[in-house]
């Protein structure tokens, strides 16, 4: 029996949550009710005709499923069905599917979601095409088909609709699934962060109480909606407010409720809230996950709770949320927020706490402050895809410790930051590596490194401390994009000018040169120094930098500017500031970073004038290093090839993988399963054969192949060939064979299996490893880097979220230094870097259509001349590490 579909909780188009599930016998008197519910004409176009009820015998058969032939899907919201999905087996690879969706729910995206996790349920079972028949005036279901992303055909036939779905290609309905999941979870963060009614729940009289706090900040940062204080057990006041005794008592109920009650009263708050129909809640309250096994305990069974009443949560342990656009600050902070275009998010509430201070201190206004909490529910993702079309907010700033679903986190920040720049401070930088891994590239692969992955895929502009975090944003936030990475550096102190011109190249900037007309043209004002940085003299005036900038400017020469200020008595900096951002000096809107040296905090945001000022001339160059590399990356996604996967024999691969798995739960795939999967992908390898390990076996396939030939001995635990001495090169004849084997057989015992005869390549090479993993958080993580027996000791090998397109391809190779070996030195031909790219891209196409493949590693692949081929490859295979993408449900 197939494995019965899991339980999970989805988002519909208005935000709301509703629970899937795999239809149960125990479901009939649901079934009964759901049924009964329908209206007449919900009943004639699912049933073609009009039945009051059904019997017995048919609620018994709709009900039972064996999860092979038959698959049955169910919705439900408070325990009730408010939508059914089934498909029918009716030939091999061929189902019939049906849906009914209650009446009341109906436009809001149930059937697609029944519809999207069917057609996961009929990959999983080899199901090529879905069959519905529909009555034609039925357009609701229809249009969810013409919707779905599948492939689809129509035709009528005896008064029906005949709808013809094609499962082969996912490709077009992953996206379109992943788009209506941005969608749905955009609406259920804006019903929180964009409430029109807030309850706080737990206002004391005492005036330090959370509480009253909260609710008094609310009031204080010019709220436009309405609030209603809550306490269960007294009557207080809030500026002129009165309380209510339960959320239940409010008409219309609240969109959102603040909870500051202790910890064991939270769920009784949850419940209140789920009765009267509220659409989320933040829970400030702590004593939950952070404090261990009952907390946790506690922690699922409000989520839980808050799920089936269709809630969405913020916290617990939390410090609040703001939203400046509609002056509210539900937090317990003291003083105001000031608001400005910077969305925040926090994982950690001291974090936050911190920073929005820092920003404060900065003149770094915010549009939105979200402090996740435990983040129970709502993730950094979640805010990060409402700060995608929220017009108030042009930098994103995360303070991270954990990625939520680091799949959906990685498409959902690569499609905001194709829009405006995120940056981010993740915690837990260090970590030792997997401890059970036992092949080259899993042994690296670290979850920092595929965090940086992820970050790298997204645009995520990471940095390592606040100070940084803050710079950049600030740099971010009031900057245009650079067009590219030439700097000019003005300065009226040399010595800052040069360590400015150092940081700039470490940061990746090119500091330009300077022309011969433009030195002329700086000699005659009289600057100390007239190459690239431009040292003004310890006596230059606001106006020779106006002068100096725009000439710059005009020349087209920069692509950024970093203008250096070392105060003096006759140089008020505010008018050097004014001076350099005047609109007709900069009329191209250069980003210009200002760094004023040793003037105080406070001076700094009275001359800024929207100009982002930082203390430090290395901070600066770093600072605009982050912006010039985000604005490089956008441009090359905005203009990147479509991800289209090669050409592979995609059921070949399918159908290996599959035989191995039904006798395999978790082990090593054999040399020639390996090769028979490569060669499925198109992978190039060299010719090769494995045999028994006996001295006729090895002989005979040696004359085969042509000498010198590699002898490899193979076995489960012979993981790492050179290490165990079981490479033999350079074999020349029949007798060269025999002795090696006698050696093989005596130090290796019953470890060799067999005998992999490969023919020796002796032609100019360069040896990449070429890898990766399927992690079940992190997802398909691809790796390149130096190769053969220097992969452990170098290290130098980069990770990238798999597949990739060619570019991005290209890029992780430049970011080793492999690509310099290939480019060829000291007279040396380049070897074919187009090949060793072609086996990366499709190698992270392997790695993201078997999800069985826990580790790989293609070490050495031997990059020559003329072509690019894998000489040893290992392999382990295990239960699919996640599911197929197109499922949508929440953490």
């Amino acid at each position: 029996m197939a494995a019965v579909p899991g339980e999970h909780d989805s988002l519909l188009q208005d935000g709301s949550l509703i629970r899937i599930r795999s239809i149960r016998p125990d479901d009939a008197d649901r079934h009964r009710r759901f049924i009964s519910r329908m209206s007449d004409e919900s009943k004639r176009l699912r049933f073609f005709t009009v039945r009051p009820s059904l019997t017995d015998a048919e609620t018994a058969y709709f009900t039972t499923v064996d999860n092979v032939q038959r698959v049955g899907l169910v919705a439900t919201r408070h325990d009730d069905i408010v939508g059914i999905g089934r498909f029918d087996v009716t030939a091999p690879g061929c189902a019939e599917v049906a849906f009914a969706v209650a009446d009341a729910v109906q436009g809001l995206g149930v059937g697609s979601l029944l519809l999207d996790r069917l057609v996961v349920e009929g990959e999983r079972r080899a199901i090529t095409q879905f069959t519905a028949h529909t009555l034609p005036e039925n357009e609701r279901m229809l249009e969810l088909f013409h919707k779905s992303g599948l492939g689809i055909t129509t035709h009528l036939e005896e008064g029906e609709c005949i709808v013809l779905l094609d499962l082969t290609d996912l490709e077009q309905w992953k996206a379109a699934a992943a788009a209506r999941d941005d969608a749905s979870g955009l609406r259920s963060l804006a019903r929180i962060l964009e409430p029109s009614r807030i309850a706080v729940v737990g206002v004391g009289r005492a005036t330090r109480s959370l509480g009253r706090v909260v609710a008094e900040n609310i009031l204080r940062s010019g709220y436009k909606g309405t609030l209603t204080p809550v306490n269960s057990a007294a009557s207080v006041t809030v500026g002129g407010i009165p309380s209510v005794h339960s959320v239940k008592e409010m008409s219309p109920p609240p969109d959102v409720a603040v909870i500051v009650v202790p910890a064991v009263h939270v769920l009784d708050v949850i419940e209140e809230c789920g009765e009267c129909g509220a659409a989320g809640c933040v829970i400030i309250t702590a004593g939950f996950a952070e404090t261990g096994g009952e907390g946790k305990l506690l922690e699922d069974e409000i989520v839980q709770h808050a799920r089936t009443s269709g809630m969405r949560l913020i916290g617990p342990n939390c410090i609040g949320i703001v939203t400046s656009s509609i002056g509210m600050n539900a937090t317990f902070l003291p003083g105001s927020v000031p608001s400005g275009n910077i969305g925040f998010a926090s994982q950690s509430g001291a974090m936050g706490i911190a920073l929005l201070a820092r920003a404060r201190e900065a003149g770094i206004g915010i549009s939105t402050f979200v402090s996740l909490g435990n983040a129970s529910d709502i993730s950094s993702h979640d805010v990060i895809r409402y700060w995608s079309e929220d017009a108030a907010t042009k930098v994103g700033l995360l303070y991270l410790e954990s990625l939520g679903n680091p799949r959906t986190f990685v498409r959902v920040a690569r499609n905001a930051a194709l829009e405006k720049p995120l940056v981010a401070l993740k915690s837990g930088r260090t970590g030792i590596g997997q401890a059970a891994a036992q092949s080259h590239t899993a042994s690296q692969a670290t979850p920092d490194t595929a965090v940086q992955a992820i970050f790298d895929r997204a645009g995520i502009l990471r940095v390592t401390t606040l100070e940084e975090l803050l710079e950049t944003v600030a740099v971010c936030s009031a900057c245009s994009l650079p067009e590219g990475e030439r700097i000019g550096i003005v300065s009226n102190a040399g010595g800052a000018a040069i360590l400015a011109a150092d940081a700039c190249v470490g940061a990746g900037l090119d500091v330009a040169s300077c022309p011969a007309e433009l030195q002329e043209f700086l000699r005659a004002l009289g600057c100390a120094g007239v190459r690239n940085p431009i040292d003004l003299g310890a006596g230059a005036v606001p106006e020779t930098y106006q002068a100096v900038v725009q000439e710059l400017c005009r020349a087209e020469l920069v692509d950024s500017l970093m203008i250096i200020v070392a105060p003096l008595p006759e140089v008020p900096v505010d008018s050097v500031v004014r001076a350099v951002t005047d609109p007709a000096v900069n009329p191209r809107r250069l980003p210009l970073v200002v760094v004023m040296l040793g003037t105080p905090a406070e001076e700094q945001r009275s001359a800024a004038h929207g100009t982002p000022l930082i203390a430090y001339p290395e901070n600066a160059a770093y600072a605009l290093g982050r912006l010039t590399s985000y604005a490089k990356w956008r441009r090359g996604e905005q203009h990147a090839e479509e991800n289209r996967a090669p050409e592979v024999e995609f059921e070949h691969g399918h159908a290996i993988v599959s035989h191995f798995m039904r006798d395999h739960r978790e082990e090593w795939l054999d040399p020639s399963g390996c090769e028979a999967l490569l060669e499925a992908y198109g992978i190039p390898t060299i010719a090769s054969r494995t045999v028994s390990p006996t001295a006729r076996a090895a002989t005979a396939a040696a004359h085969e192949l042509g000498y010198p030939v590699v002898l490899k001995a193979a076995g489960p635990h012979i993981l790492h060939k050179t290490e165990r001495h079981a490479v033999a090169l350079r074999i020349g004849s029949a007798s060269q064979i025999e002795r090696t084997l006698r050696e093989f057989h005596a130090s290796l015992s019953d470890d060799m299996r067999e005998i992999v005869v490969q023919r020796m390549v002796t032609e100019p090479s360069v040896e990449v490893i070429v890898g990766g993993i399927n992690d079940p958080a992190f997802g398909p993580l691809l790796m390149c880097g130096t190769g053969g027996i220097l992969s452990d000791v170098l290290h130098d090998t980069r990770f990238a979220v798999a597949p990739l397109t060619r570019s991005q391809a290209a890029q992780l190779l430049g970011a080793t230094g492999v690509q310099s070996l290939l480019e060829g030195k000291r007279g040396d031909a380049p070897y074919d870097m187009d090949a060793l790219i072609d086996i990366i891209v499709r190698v992270g196409q392997l790695l993201a259509d078997r999800p069985e493949i826990r580790e790989l590693d293609c070490n050495p692949v031997l990059v020559g001349h003329g072509g690019a081929r894998v000489v040893d490859v290992r392999m382990r295979l295990g239960v699919a590490a996640f599911p197929l993408e197109g499922v949508r449900f929440l953490d």
